[in-house]
């Protein structure tokens, strides 16, 4: 259990992200990389659902907020409410 916040860090889906992991296949030796590669790229949450997701949980957070980063990446602060009502 966490005292302040939950951090998360992900990839973000995109039909563009996807195009760049087929597009990295001859580079990756192993098939099992290039299953996985696709499979977390078409399993990865946009923004919004990862939103979605942290306010339906059983302990809404009083703040969230969601950045976007380099290559189809996102950071996700969830802000737990009695720290930000005590100071």
């Amino acid at each position: 259990m966490s005292r302040r916040a939950v951090l998360i860090n992900d990839l973000v889906r995109h039909p563009l992200h996807l195009a760049l992991v087929y597009a990295g296949f001859p580079l990756m030796r192993s098939p099992i990389s290039r299953v996985d590669g696709v499979a977390s790229v078409r399993r990865a949450y946009v923004p919004e659902e990862l939103r979605q997701i942290i306010s339906s949980g059983g302990h809404p957070a009083a703040r969230v907020a969601i950045s976007r980063h380099f290559l189809f990446r996102m950071g996700a602060v969830a802000w737990k409410s009695d720290i930000i009502a005590d100071g």
